[in-house]
């Protein structure tokens, strides 16, 4: 009896887990002519808006009360990705809140573009919202890097997060992209395939018996 069915149960756990394996997808922040246009629409006119997003397959992110060095309702955005600085001659991102489509957790993230008026200066960007906040975050080099989710440990879907950065004086860095993740849900025919095996093993164990 047990040799029967302590297989298929262990088939049917390796199939759940199979079946959840998580899914990654980078998000771009940038006007790359090379990306699919539902990565870019909403940056088309150069600027990061209120209520701009930036889509990949199923996660999405959209961006509210964006607070800009020059004081007007857009920052720039080009082919380095979103500004951030408080120069009001850069047009950059001094802070601004961040809603995601779906829970999601950053794995990494893409600085393209970073100008220090002195190259010992240090710079980096925090989340913070209902959940907790992210440690700081590298932003004084030009290099990919893993998130750090602090003590979030994982974005809400529909909360509101705060992007606040240390950038001074005349620095300014770009944010290229972001690499996110979110557990799959077990699709309909994994879980039947489950619950026929699971069943399986059930009445081959009630026929020994």
């Amino acid at each position: 009896m047990r040799l029967m069915t302590i297989p298929l149960l262990g088939v049917a756990l390796a199939l759940a887990l199979t079946a959840s394996q998580a899914n990654a997808l980078t998000v771009t922040m940038n006007l790359d002519d090379d990306l699919p246009p539902e990565g870019q629409a909403d940056f088309a006119d150069e600027t990061l808006d209120n209520g701009d997003s930036a889509i990949a397959g199923p996660f999405s992110i959209t961006f509210t009360n964006v607070v800009t060095s020059d004081g007007l309702p857009g920052a720039q955005v080009d082919s380095d990705g979103i500004f951030f600085g408080v120069d009001p001659f850069d047009f950059a991102v001094v802070s601004m809140d961040l809603v995601f489509g779906i829970d999601t957790v950053i794995l990494s993230y893409d600085i393209d573009y970073v100008f220090l008026e002195d190259p010992t200066n240090t710079a980096a960007f925090m989340l913070s919202g209902v959940n907790g906040d992210s440690g700081w975050n590298d932003f004084d080099a030009i290099s990919d890097f893993g998130f750090d989710m602090g003590t979030i440990p994982v974005f809400l879907a529909g909360e509101t997060y705060s992007l606040t950065h240390n950038v001074s004086g005349i620095d300014v860095s770009q944010i290229d992209e972001l690499v996110l993740w979110s557990q799959v849900p077990l699709p309909g025919t994994g879980l039947s395939l489950l619950c026929a095996l699971v069943g399986g093993a059930a009445l081959s164990r009630r026929r020994r018996t």
